[in-house]
């Protein structure tokens, strides 16, 4: 009995000891800058405070967001936080200096992202959840320069004041009764997600419940080409899973652009995977949606076309990824035709838009393919013409005497026309006693050379070899002719051999 007496005993006192020490251990979020104006990156930072009785070192502690857990690095000031005092947990303690150069405390640096609808962070060490807090966009801080405090255990937007005591705010707005905008301490066994807030003995964080809310989904293509523009579509439903038909819808295309409106149009100019982010809005509530969309160059020729009624017009796709020519135009002569939408080039693919259907003449002085806002993608360039083969027509020359075998050049034979030859004819001497020998065979010799060439050039080689044949069965006979005596030559001789040195002219 004493021995059980003595085990309640000790088992109180120890739990008298163990409650101050949690306690102690007590931090709570209690501001957060999530929703910087212009680009947010690396400048987000959220300020903690030291809820218990004793110093705290955080060195050992993790921030836990987006379902990991981020180390905590001291940067400036001293790790260890005093009873009520503040430290500040920043995504870059360099920017949070630069954007707030007044600020002297301790600064931790983390690597985090936080969401620009809201998410719920922790606060653990050794493992164990030690504070929680949820926050939403609908409570404020959405790019406006405000950051979230914790006011009479709810979030409200103001002014921030990294490493002080937060002013005290006028009292929040009424909530709808679905809604439920409360900042609590946490238990650290308890679900995070119950919809009412409860203290614990073993607590000292806060805590944002936030359960209904609103939802957008942005509805971009997955790719699309540079130069043309790009439909971007979204639908937002409300708490209650109802259509939004007044819903506000802002959006930003990742390349600076941006628009407002639940359908728009943006035009992207250069190659690049871009992120693309609609913000939709209804009353106090607001959510955020992204899609990421490749924009590649459009590698489109117009590679043929047919003039005429039955004619075509033919467009490639030479790119590695398929062609949206919804609402693109064809431009030929004064006529223009429009695609309807569905009409997609594939990869690689070569498609002829025929005249029945486009109603287009199409010229290849001035066919163009346009993309929807009328801006010119290319026009067709017509192929050089090959040239046909030029025919020389080469007048038969005309021989203008008879000429020695002497002088007559073998590499450039010509043509002998019928009167020539009837000339040449006349020339040849009727009889041994009219010319000399040497004479006759000269003559002979001239009209088988020129009989050969001719035949050469009109029947090939066989005539040109039989008529050098001749050529030389004549010249032998000559030599042998030549070998006879010579008979004296007469005066009626002497006028023939000079009648016979003037040229025969055609």
């Amino acid at each position: 009995m004493k021995s059980c007496f003595r085990t309640v005993f000790l088992f109180l006192v120890g739990l008298g000891f163990a409650i101050p020490c949690v306690s102690s251990a007590g931090v709570s979020i209690t501001e957060i800058m999530y929703d910087l104006p212009g680009t947010d990156t690396g400048r987000e930072w959220i300020e903690i405070q030291n809820t218990g009785s004793t110093d705290i070192s955080l060195l050992k502690w993790k921030l836990f967001e987006a379902s990991t857990n981020h180390s905590l690095t001291l940067f400036q000031g001293n790790a260890t936080t005093s009873a009520s005092g503040f430290a500040i947990i920043a995504d870059d303690p360099t920017k949070f200096i630069a954007d707030n150069p007044s600020y002297s405390g301790t600064v931790f640096s983390s690597n985090f992202s936080l969401s620009n609808t809201g998410e719920t962070l922790e606060l653990k060490l050794d493992g164990v959840s030690m504070s929680q807090a949820t926050y939403a966009s609908s409570a404020g801080g959405t790019g406006d320069g405000n950051s979230l405090h914790v006011v009479s255990n709810a979030w409200q937007a103001s002014a921030p004041t990294p490493g002080t005591e937060t002013a005290q705010l006028a009292p929040p707005p009424p909530q709808d009764p679905d809604v439920q905008n409360v900042a609590t301490s946490t238990d650290m066994e308890a679900d995070a997600q119950t919809s009412a807030p409860h203290q614990s003995a073993n607590s000292g964080g806060s805590s944002w419940v936030y359960k209904p809310q609103i939802f957008v989904s942005a509805l971009v293509p997955q790719k699309a080409v540079a130069g043309a523009p790009v439909v971007f579509d979204a639908a937002a439903v409300g708490v209650k899973k109802e259509p939004l038909p007044n819903a506000r819808y802002v959006w930003s295309f990742g390349d600076g652009g941006v628009a407002e409106g639940k359908k728009v149009q943006h035009t992207y100019h250069y190659p690049a995977t871009y992120t693309v982010l609609v913000d939709a809005s209804s009353g106090e509530w607001s959510a955020l949606d992204k899609r990421e969309i490749s924009i590649a160059a459009p590698e489109l020729t117009i590679t043929g076309i047919k003039e005429g009624g039955d004619g075509y017009i033919e467009v490639k796709n030479s790119g590695q990824s398929e062609v949206d020519l919804s609402e693109w135009m064809l431009l030929a002569g004064s006529g223009s035709f429009r695609f309807p939408r569905g009409t997609v080039i594939g990869a690689k693919k070569t498609i002829p838009f025929p005249a029945a259907i486009t109603g287009l003449p199409a010229d290849a002085q001035s066919t163009v393919l346009l993309y929807p806002n009328g801006n010119p993608v290319v026009a067709y360039a017509e192929k050089a013409a090959v040239s046909e083969p030029v025919v020389l027509k080469v007048e038969e020359p005309k021989i203008l005497a008879v000429a020695a075998v002497s002088d007559v050049e073998p590499q450039k034979p010509t043509f002998v026309s019928e009167t020539v030859k009837a000339e040449v004819e006349k020339k040849i001497p009727k009889s041994n006693e009219d010319v000399t020998s040497g004479q006759a065979t000269s003559t002979l010799a001239n009209v088988a050379f020129i009989g050969a060439v001719g035949a050469a050039e009109e029947n090939g080689m066989m005539p040109w070899l039989g008529g050098v044949a001749l050529l030389l069965v004549v010249s032998v006979g000559g030599y042998m002719m030549a070998l006879r005596p010579k008979r004296e030559i007469s005066a009626a001789d002497i006028l023939r051999k000079e009648a016979a040195t003037f040229d025969i002219l055609e």
